[in-house]
């Protein structure tokens, strides 16, 4: 696996960033910079980062206190493991950067210095120093020139721990179109020294075969679905064991983690790139190309009515891979079969589907009639029902036609795709209407239309409100006169309503009227009270019109009778007094008793009453004259009698 010189570049600079801040407390600038740490086997490694143009010419000489721990040289053994061209490049590349410095180009050999162990000491930047692994101290480490000379700064390290990187954590491994991938959790945190690459096996034990040449370079922050490795050689359908090490910038290998995998081969489960059609009366035929990936065990077609799904499978055994062809048989006319195809591995797992292809083939005749159409009328609609076709249809065709008219008229805009339907007619005024239905196929083809229903309408339009022309709560009854609305035939009733204020809705008072009434009269009523009275109609077929505005009507008392001269006469004993006797007042009225001295001026003695007797107890000395009244509910006072003197002794 192999890494872009830009991903390279930008993962190098932030790495080489921190390790310089947290080693050598600098600004982020790369220019000088030496990595050191003992390894297991008791050598110091040292590890010395600076730009190809500054590469002394005779290594580094490898200090602590006074005693020379050895030197930093081309090793000649890992040069000879490079390539002819690489070792020729690598020969040549101080005189370059320092013909033609580019700080890219020292990113990318830093980047290979930091991952490549090998490369690193065969540049003569890295070197293992046997027996210098078990001191403590500061390094120097001092620049020679080709004559052994010191050149330049001597530069420090403080060494590392002997720690080795650890196993790689949450190892796992996925198949990927390229080959098997390997994920794993990048290290936390700060490490003295990074750990910038790794090796990987395939295999177990020492026979495990190694598949990193050289370390590759693995950016200390990746995103967790980024692969670390793809081994794009491996052998497929069969399970593999993986095993990886993480190794730091001083090649020090860590402890190894294993994963197994079952390699399928994703390429064996690619589908057809296109699937040929050809159209029968009662048939589809499928054909595909098939396959030449030997692991390619064979085909399943699946069908839906959408392009989107859902599909039934229809080879649910599936087909030979060597017989990339299908035929569908008892296809509905002028439905949309959408048909993909499905690779299979050997152990019977699919692959993605392919791209469906659409299909309508013809019907080979009409649907036929619909059969057991009925009708339900309601107030304000018609509810049409029929038997559902034993085919499947694209919808139907509902038409509608009144008695007398020669012609059908379509009332669904678009194909109805139920076997019930309402016809929304609003208020009706009666009358006969026909309905039929036809079915339409999905290639367009049209039934013979069924039998017609023929429904009768009820008249559903209420008639308007009649109205009180005048009223009149004279002589203590309510008079009213009514006129319906016209065309006065539309009303068969007029009901009469009272209440007690004009929000009252009002009760029904009395027989209705016929609609050519014009007069209605209301004794039930009492005199000096107010009443409010509207009108409602109805016609012959039971509907009622709105109410008629409420009209107010004050009952004034009736004409009251002059009563019969009342009997009077004087008794002394056991007081003066003067008895008045009369007959008892009609209903609903009262008598007051008058007495008068001249005959002139009368004066209130008694009452009202309801008593058919009265007393005046205190009698005029001389003669007097007296008489009754009748009075009404309303205080309304009707004709006085004839008087009577009475004469005290």
């Amino acid at each position: 696996m192999s890494l872009r010189p830009k991903r390279w570049h930008l993962a190098l600079t932030a790495t080489c960033s921190l390790m310089v801040a947290a080693t050598v407390h600098s600004a982020p600038r790369i220019t000088e910079l030496v990595l050191c740490a003992p390894d297991t086997a008791g050598a110091m490694r040292v590890l010395v980062l600076m730009p190809p143009a500054q590469w002394p010419m005779g290594g580094f000489q490898v200090r602590r206190g006074n005693s020379v721990l050895g030197r930093i040289v081309v090793d000649t053994e890992a040069r000879a493991k490079l390539e002819k061209s690489e070792a020729e490049a690598l020969d040549k590349l101080p005189e370059r950067a320092r013909a033609k410095p580019s700080s890219g180009a020292n990113m990318i050999i830093y980047s290979r210095l930091l991952s490549d162990w090998d490369f690193a000491r065969a540049a003569g930047m890295g070197a293992a120093l046997a027996g210098a692994g078990g001191g403590r101290g500061v390094l120097h480490i001092r620049p020679l020139k080709a004559s052994g000379k010191p050149s330049g700064r001597t530069l420090r390290c403080h060494p590392g721990s002997a720690e080795m990187p650890p196993a790689p954590v949450k190892l796992r491994a996925k198949m990927k179109g390229e080959g098997p991938a390997l994920y794993w959790q990048a290290l936390r945190g700060k490490r003295a020294v990074p750990v910038l690459s790794f090796r990987v096996w395939r295999g177990t034990g020492r026979d495990a075969l190694a598949l990193t040449k050289h370390a590759p370079f693995l950016p200390p922050i990746r995103k967790a679905d980024d692969a670390a490795y793809i081994d794009l050689l491996a052998p497929l359908e069969q399970v593999l064991t993986y095993q990886v090490a993480q190794v730091d910038v001083l090649g020090r290998e860590g402890s190894r983690a294993s994963v197994k995998i079952y390699t399928t081969d994703l390429a064996a489960l690619r589908p057809p790139a296109k699937i040929e059609v050809r159209l029968e009366d009662d048939s589809v035929d499928l054909s595909w190309t098939a396959s030449n990936n030997p692991h390619t065990s064979g085909y399943v077609v699946e069908r839906a009515f959408l392009a989107t799904g859902p599909f039934e499978l229809l080879t649910p055994k599936g087909l030979p891979a060597d017989q990339p062809r299908y035929r569908d048989r008892a296809l509905a006319g002028g439905t949309v079969y959408y048909y993909r195809v499905r690779s299979m591995g050997p152990h019977g797992d699919l692959g993605p589907p392919s791209d469906p292809v659409a299909v309508q083939p013809r019907s080979t005749m009409a649907p036929p009639a619909p059969q057991q159409l009925r009708a339900e009328v309601g107030n304000t609609r018609v509810r049409l029902r029929w038997a559902p076709l034993p085919s499947e249809v694209a919808g139907y065709i509902i038409e509608r036609r009144a008695n007398g008219s020669p012609a059908w008229s379509r009332i669904n805009q678009e194909l109805w795709p139920a076997t019930r339907y309402d016809d929304p007619l609003g208020p009706q005024t009666g009358g006969t209407l026909n309905y039929r239905v036809t079915a339409v196929s999905q290639d367009n083809r049209k039934s013979p239309p069924s039998t017609v229903v023929q429904v009768r309408l009820r008249d559903t339009t209420p008639p308007l409100p009649p109205r009180i022309v005048q009223a009149s709560g004279a002589d203590g009854r309510v008079r009213l006169q009514v006129q319906a609305a016209r065309p006065v035939a539309d009303t068969l009733h007029i009901y009469v309503l009272r209440g007690g204020s004009a929000e009252a809705p009002g009760l029904v008072i009395g027989k209705p009227l016929n609609g050519t009434d014009t007069q209605y009269e209301d004794r039930w009523v009492k005199s000096g009270q107010t009443y409010w009275y509207h009108l409602v109609a109805y016609d012959a077929a039971g509907n009622r019109s709105a109410a008629s505005d409420a009209i107010a009507v004050r009952v004034s008392a009736p004409p009251m009778p002059k009563p019969d001269a009342p009997q009077v006469h004087f008794e002394a004993q056991p007081l003066p007094r003067v008895i008045v006797q009369y007959a008892a007042p009609p209903k609903g009225l009262t008598v007051l008793v008058q007495r008068s001295e001249d005959g002139a001026h009368w004066q209130n003695v008694a009452g009202p009453t309801t008593e058919a007797q009265a007393q005046d107890l205190v009698p005029s000395k001389g003669s007097a004259y007296y008489r009754i009244r009748y009075r009404a509910a309303d205080g309304s006072i009707g004709p006085a009698s004839v008087s009577v003197e009475v004469r005290r002794d």
